[in-house]
């Protein structure tokens, strides 16, 4: 058998370049790499938030903050104009504005959850993070900022 192979080798230009015995590799090539050293980190989820969540929620929260105090502070100068006095006028910006501002946050909360539902991580920590500062925005700030007047 080893002498036809060797005849058709020597015939056909196909098998040119050919072992006509198979060898093994040497040990050696066989030996696997040496593993690199692994330098420990600090383990990350794949939820983790982004390094720009937190500046992104502070922008956009601090933005409406003051579109609320935008339209506080409207009623307020009304109110001095109106010749009332400072304190007066305060409580009165408080008051006229408070079903508006607490309805504008209360649709802004829907809207938010809502995110939360999605299927990114990216939106659900966006719609959370958002949703709940709104809450506590014109929940506990604004009730604190009443109460003292």
């Amino acid at each position: 058998m080893v002498a036809t192979d060797d005849r058709r080798r020597a015939t056909n230009p196909a098998y040119e370049g050919v072992n006509p015995t198979p060898t093994r590799p040497s040990a050696a090539a066989t030996k696997a790499p040496p593993t690199p050293r692994v330098t420990p980190t600090i383990p990350t989820t794949e939820g983790s938030p982004h390094e720009t969540d937190e500046w992104f929620l502070f922008v956009v929260l601090f933005g409406l903050s003051m579109d609320y105090h935008a339209v506080i502070l409207s009623r307020m100068r009304e109110a001095v104009l109106g010749g009332a006095t400072t304190e007066a006028a305060v409580a009165h910006g408080i008051k006229a504005t408070a079903g508006v501002v607490t309805s504008a946050a209360a649709v802004m909360i829907a809207v938010f959850s809502v995110f939360a539902t999605l299927g990114a991580i990216e939106f659900k920590q966006m719609g959370v993070g958002l949703a709940a500062a709104i809450l506590i925005d014109a929940t506990i700030v604004r009730a604190d900022c009443c109460r003292r007047r």
